[in-house]
Order: structure tokens, then C-alpha cells, then sequence
């Protein structure tokens, strides 16, 4: 049977059922589904009471520490990693760089929870707020 006789075959069979919805307003229902106006909306529930202070981590897991570094932009914030790297610590992302930023660097380095090195920074995509403070 060839693709065109097939849709013509189930075009000709009745529906094996039907949904009749009434449409009324005021009610939960208008096509089937539940209100969404009426169904308690998902919360997102953070796990830290808030984001680090300026020139501290958070350690988020073990050997994971979370960095929040400001932006000079509608967008007035990014957040960096700092991971631990056996003999120091790759950092993901750097920040844009400005006076500002280099500051605040100052003194994550300052808070540091060792005096290890940066091993390495791993650049997530390309814009100057993840890569402009690189070496080099």
C-alpha cells in the first residue's frame, strides 16, 4: 500500500475517541488542561543563603569554589569557578578586564584559602567578560 493509500484509509476511519471540552469562563478548564493560573507555580530553592562576597568563594562541592565577579554592564555580575588542581587551582573564566575587576581579583587572591598558584583558566565561550583577564 503506498503512503498516499494510507493516510486516505485512516481519513476514512471515525476517530477511535473524542474529547468534548466545554469552554466557560471562569472555570479551570478551557482545552482539557488545568489553569496554569491556578497551579502553584514550581520555586527554585537555592542552596546558599546568598551569593559570595566580594573577594571570597563559596565552596559549592568539595574542591569547587564559586566566584561572583562584578560587570560594568546592565549585567552587573558573572560568576567564575575556582577548582582545585592538586598543585593549584584552574579557575573558569576571568571577568572583563577594568580596574574594578583587577581589584576584586586582588583580593580574591588576598582570601585565597592557600597560597597556591593558578594552574590553568579554562575560557567557557568568547566574550571579554570570560577571558579578558588571561595571561599574556
Amino acid at each position: 500500500m503506498r503512503v498516499v493509500e494510507q493516510v486516505d484509509d485512516l481519513l476514512d476511519k471515525p476517530p477511535r475517541s473524542r474529547t468534548v471540552v466545554d469552554v466557560k469562563l471562569g472555570e479551570a478548564r478551557m482545552d482539557g488542561q488545568p489553569d496554569l493560573e491556578s497551579t502553584p507555580k514550581p520555586q527554585l530553592v537555592y542552596p546558599f543563603e546568598g551569593p559570595p562576597a566580594r573577594g571570597r568563594t563559596t565552596e559549592v562541592a568539595p574542591g569547587v569554589h564559586w566566584i561572583r565577579m562584578p560587570l560594568p554592564y546592565a549585567l552587573n555580575h558573572i560568576n567564575l569557578w575556582a577548582l582545585d588542581d592538586g598543585d593549584g587551582w584552574a579557575l573558569v573564566d576571568t571577568g572583563v578586564r577594568n580596574e574594578e575587576t583587577g581589584l576584586v581579583w586582588r583580593e580574591q587572591f588576598a582570601n585565597a584559602p592557600d597560597d597556591r598558584s593558578i594552574t590553568r583558566i579554562f575560557v567557557t565561550h568568547m566574550h571579554p567578560a570570560m577571558w579578558a583577564w588571561r595571561a599574556g
